[in-house]
């Protein structure tokens, strides 16, 4: 499923993105994982927060964007987290079980794809495990192509 956002929200949620950047410098907080170029960690922020708001407006649902809230989902009314990334999969840790996990994908400035979701249990399976860089923290990483549809998604959370 394709998205595009208006220029007006693509600027709110990078706002929002940039905020998060900057709490997390303020706050000398470490990464998760080392940058690659300079800049990754401000663009992943605004990346990820424009993902937020193109899955509400997909979903009919208000955003509500944070900053310096942490382990709990990005819409946690319904229990679901949002993935932006280029990969080809959808990254789960193991801590996700219960949460369900969207995955998009796309120029955040452009068309976004909502590529699926996905219940994090069902990503955790053996199969799927992998620790890309070897950097002793695996995660697992579900193919696109297992995802459910995204016209699946039902906002009740327990479905």
């Amino acid at each position: 499923m394709i998205i595009e956002l208006s220029w007006m929200e693509m600027m709110s949620a990078g706002q929002v993105g940039l905020m998060r950047q900057i709490e997390a410098s303020k706050r000398n907080r470490s990464p998760r994982f080392p940058e690659s170029y300079p800049g990754q960690l401000l663009a992943n922020h605004v990346n990820a927060a424009i993902a937020e708001m193109a899955v509400c407006r997909l979903l009919g649902v208000y955003w509500v964007p944070s900053v310096n809230q942490f382990h709990v989902p990005d819409l946690e009314e319904h229990n679901i987290e949002v993935r932006y990334s280029t990969r080809a999969d959808l990254k789960v840790r193991g801590d996700e079980q219960e949460a369900r996990i969207v995955s998009v994908t796309g120029d955040p400035f452009g068309k976004l794809e909502i590529a699926g979701w996905c219940w994090g249990r069902e990503a955790i399976n053996d199969r799927y495990k992998k620790d890309p860089g070897n950097r002793g923290k695996p995660a697992f990483f579900i193919p696109h192509s297992a995802l459910s549809a995204i016209e699946d998604l039902k906002l009740d959370p327990a479905s």
